[in-house]
């Protein structure tokens, strides 16, 4: 007999022995040849002289006898397998699928059956819940789908058969009688009968069941029943969602015993007296919120806001009001400071912010009034005479106008308020005059770092008393004829050689190594020049021999 092999030209003779199959491989040039393959050929053709051919002369085995012949009789499960994948005939799949050890085999032959009979013996009687899960999936027929269901060892198996079963009076018979916690759930999940999931809602002891039943029912009125009459919190929360039934929503909402379940009852009514009963009358703390949340008359929010001892209730109808008179009461008057807080971040009026925001005791809620301000006049005081910095930065966070700004630069008490508004500053006429009139030096700097003005920039550089601005200032600086002066008539020599190493003009890198006051500052000129007939002058002539000595060096280095 010829097989299929993978490698071409050698061909190999190998023998096997009746019923007795060596552990072993033979390597037939590049794969594997096994053991149990050579029982295969042997259980089907008694060949024991087995020749390897290419692939495209074999020929698929198809003959139902020996397939069956080799998928009852053959001792390893992989051959059986293998067999079992090519067979047609129902009556042999049958007998494989019922009497064969190996659960993946029979589950193979299952995946092959269509007999409901052999099915539904298989379903219920499998000692493997697998291939009785596989068996059940296959079966249609209704009568043996409820016999599963009732009968099946395997509950997984029992709610497969469920799945697919439509008939009402097992499925209420499963529903109610069933002693299986997990089957139950289930048909009540296949039920439609209205009268039977309402009393499941209502009365079943068991919450999967209640909750299942109410997630079923679609009857409008009995959904309202469930709504009022249902006992267990989780009934409400599924029936509250799904309920349009006023009435029923605001029994659930002003009586109901399971406080938790009125907040979202009270999600659903509209009528805003409704509404305010629950918060006026209900001390719940969930229940008063729920129902501020939804009231819009601004009549009876103010009534909520002023009147009610709970805060959250306080705070929820708060966050509904727009009235600004009743806001600015309780922003100026209550007694509780979250509560004043809250309310003033809610105003929008300008006059009562103003009000709140110069006069109120709590700076934080100063600073909530500032943050809503658009005054610039008012801004501007609250930033020069509030005697909370956070408030004072406030007001010039607000601020836009630029010599209010500038203003404020100058003349605020507290560091980082001037420096807030060096931040805000673009004018260059009101950087300028910052850094030329601030009396602290870490502000002149602060607005020097924002000078692009080069004339500006030069003055500060050679006039600033503080090192650190003059600096800043030099950096700044780019225009080659302005560092020139600085470089030449800035006192500093730091400044002046600062000046120098930013300079590239090399006439005008002549011109400081030769006018240049000091020799320090004429060497730095001198090392960054490199016309030859300037720097021997210089070496020749210059009066200072440092400098001589730093041309000749700078010489020396250029002919390298």
């Amino acid at each position: 007999m010829e097989l299929p092999y993978q490698s071409g030209g050698i061909r190999k003779a190998l023998s096997v022995t009746p019923l007795r199959i060596p552990v072993q491989f033979w390597w037939n040039g590049t794969g594997i040849f096994s053991a149990m393959t050579a029982a295969l050929i042997f259980v089907l053709t008694g060949c024991t002289q087995v020749t390897m051919i290419k692939p495209d002369s074999a020929a698929p085995l198809t003959d139902q006898a020996l397939l069956a012949k080799v998928a009852i009789e053959a001792t390893d499960w992989p051959i059986r397998n293998a067999a079992v994948k090519r067979l047609t005939d129902q009556t042999l799949l049958a007998k494989v699928a019922i009497e064969d050890k190996d659960p993946d085999v029979r589950r193979i032959a299952v995946a092959k059956l269509t007999d409901q009979t052999v099915l539904v013996k298989l379903a219920i009687e499998d000692k493997d819940p697998d291939v009785s899960y596989d068996a059940a999936e296959k079966l249609t027929d209704q009568t043996l789908l409820a016999k599963v269901a009732i009968e099946a060892a395997h509950w997984p198996v029992r709610n497969a058969a469920i799945k697919r079963l439509t008939d009402q009076a097992v499925l209420t018979k499963l529903a109610i009688e069933d002693k299986n916690p997990n089957i139950r759930p289930a048909a009540v999940k296949r039920l439609t009968d209205q009268a039977v999931l309402t009393k499941l809602a209502i009365e079943d002891k068991d919450w999967f069941v209640r909750n299942a039943a109410t997630e079923q029912l679609t009857d409008l009125g009995l959904l309202a029943k469930v709504t009022v009459e249902g006992t267990n919190g989780s009934v409400h929360d599924a029936t509250e969602k799904r309920c349009t039934d006023q009435t029923a929503l605001t029994k659930l909402a002003i009586g109901d015993k399971q406080t938790n379940d009125r907040p979202s009852a009270i999600a659903t009514p509209t009528g805003q007296a409704v509404l305010t009963k629950p918060v006026t009358e209900d001390n719940h703390p969930n229940v008063l919120p729920a129902a501020g949340n939804r009231l819009t008359d601004q009549a009876e929010l103010a009534k909520v806001a002023i009147e009610t001892k709970d805060w959250f209730a306080r705070n929820a109808a708060i966050e509904q009001l727009t009235d600004q008179a009743v806001l600015t009461k309780l922003a100026i008057e209550d007694k509780d400071p979250d509560i004043r807080r809250i309310s003033t971040a809610r105003l929008t009026d300008q006059t009562a912010l103003t009000k709140l925001a110069i006069e109120a005791k709590d700076p934080t809620i100063r600073r909530i009034s500032v943050m809503r301000l658009t005054d610039q006049a008012v801004l501007v005081q609250l930033a020069l005479k509030d005697e909370d910095p956070d408030v004072a930065r406030a007001a010039v966070e607000r601020l836009t106008d630029q010599d209010l700004l500038t203003k404020v630069a100058t003349e605020a008490k507290d560091w980082f308020v001037r420096d807030a508004a060096i931040g805000k500053l673009t004018d260059q006429a009101g950087l300028v005059k910052v850094a030329t009139e601030a009396k602290t030096w870490p502000v002149r700097n602060a607005a020097v770092e924002r000078i692009t003005d080069q004339t500006a920039l030069a003055k500060l550089a050679i006039q600033d008393k503080e090192t650190h601005v003059r600096a800043t200032a030099v950096k700044n600086l780019f225009d080659q004829e302005l560092l020139t002066k600085v470089a030449i008539e800035a006192k500093d020599w730091s400044i002046c050689t600062a000046a120098v190493k930013r300079l590239s003009d090399q006439e005008l890198l002549t011109k400081v190594a030769i006018e240049a006051k000091t020799w320090t500052v004429r060497g730095a000129a001198v090392k960054r020049l490199t016309d030859q007939a300037v720097l021997t002058k210089l070496a020749m002539e210059d009066r200072d021999p440092n400098v001589r000595t730093a041309a000749e060096e700078r010489i020396a280095d250029l002919r390298r």
